[in-house]
């Protein structure tokens, strides 16, 4: 004891001092060492009301988010997975993955799901690189992946693979996105939003669609299509025009799109990304075979709002002569945007009761016209909104 004393006497007074400094300092360091559970950092009590915790952390069910911290929060919470992925600048591979993964076939798969994500690059936030440093097993490279999840029980998973699992073939139909998709979901098969076990290819909306323009003759009719760019499928954005090119004496009586809908008198269509998938006719018809046109207008009256966006469609009989279509009577703000097409569309600037007189006539002269009425009625509106520009889809013939 005394020898004790002694050294302890002998021991500079700054040292002891630090003594209990550098106890708590190899106490925090201690916490650095996290278990595999604290390195989530989903241990403590869950948050009772999940949606305000998580509008607080700044993270949004179905939506990515750089923030580390507030999705795995949140996601802890709601007992649901939380998907990381962390790329590199420079990574060719990185740069292609990120690109698909901010695109519309992951984003649909999110909302689907309702999971958490986080998406973000090394260099521009490096906690969640760290993160992805430190997860043990083993992927420590760009582009890392991570899925993890608390159940309704307490205990947790955690599941990491290399981010190039999903690779993409440019020969392969399947998409970049949906390879990853699959790739998350075999990491989770029983996590929450997979009841049922619904697959990926289900809920994702491919970015490419497959189109194709073929051609129905009726009786002699002749006729051809032709596509520019000739391609199978439609890409993001990317619009092909259809042009439909009638022979000795033929008519172009529609086009029938691949859910049904016929349209009429219109030679060119221009379809993009967000029209229908599948195959579009062009119907060729003689004029001799077309019947006389039959106007199937509102049969009850229509009712817009004063400075509301309108737009209603006229149609005929389906075997009708191609025809044109002219309106009198219309409110002021509402046109006839497309006489092919039969479009009416605005923004009504008058309350009221209209009187809609429609004309249906053939293209050609010689074919017989039809002509009818309907009554729109225009409500009034206390708070006029601005002008808007007309709509884009409609097309002016």
């Amino acid at each position: 004891m005394n020898r004790i004393w002694t050294f302890l006497r002998g021991l500079d007074w700054r040292v002891l001092l630090a003594l209990p400094v550098l106890s708590v300092l190899l106490g925090v360091a201690n916490n650095w060492r996290v278990s595999e559970d604290q390195r989530v950092r989903w241990s403590g009590e869950p948050i009772q009301d999940v949606a305000v915790a998580a509008d607080a952390v700044g993270a949004q069910r179905g939506t990515w988010t750089s923030d580390f911290d507030a999705a795995t929060n949140a996601a802890a919470s709601a007992h649901v997975p939380v998907v990381v992925v962390v790329t590199q600048k420079g990574c060719q591979y990185c740069s292609r993955l990120h690109q698909a993964l901010d695109g519309p076939a992951v984003r649909d798969w999110q909302k689907a799901r309702g999971w958490y994500f986080v998406l973000a690059e090394r260099e521009k936030r490096p906690d969640v690189a760290d993160f992805a440093v430190s997860t043990p097993v083993t992927n420590t490279v760009a582009p890392y992946v991570g899925v993890y999840w608390t159940r309704t029980d307490g205990t947790q998973a955690m599941r990491n693979f290399p981010g190039r699992q999903g690779q993409m073939g440019v020969k392969k139909e399947k998409t970049l996105a949906l390879e990853w998709i699959r790739a998350v979901e075999s990491s989770v098969p029983d996590a929450p939003g997979m009841e049922g076990n619904t697959s990926a290819a289900s809920i994702v909306k491919e970015a490419k669609k497959r189109i194709a323009a073929v051609v129905e003759l009726d009786k002699g009719a002749e006729g051809h299509v032709k596509m520019s760019p000739r391609v199978k499928f439609i890409k993001e954005d990317q619009k092909v025009v259809l042009t439909a090119v009638p022979k000795k004496g033929s008519v172009l009586a529609g086009w029938r799109y691949p859910d049904g809908r016929v349209v009429r008198g219109k030679t060119r269509l221009t379809i993009g990304s967000h029209y229908p998938e599948g195959t579009y006719t062009a119907i060729f018809r003689r004029p001799e075979n077309c019947a006389a046109p039959v106007l199937h207008l509102p049969e009850q009256e229509v009712t817009w709002t004063e400075w509301d966006r309108e737009k209603l469609t006229l149609r005929v009989n389906a075997d009708a002569y191609p025809v044109a279509f002219n309106c009198t009577g219309l409110p002021p703000g509402v046109y006839l945007s497309s006489r092919l097409a039969g479009i009416i569309a605005g923004q009504p600037q008058t309350s009221g009761v209209w009187r809609v007189e429609v004309t249906a006539k053939g293209v050609d002269r010689a074919q017989p016209t039809a002509t009818g009425a309907f009554t729109l009625r225009v409500l009034p509106r206390k708070e006029p909104k601005d002008d808007d520009a007309a709509d884009e889809d409609d097309e002016v013939d």
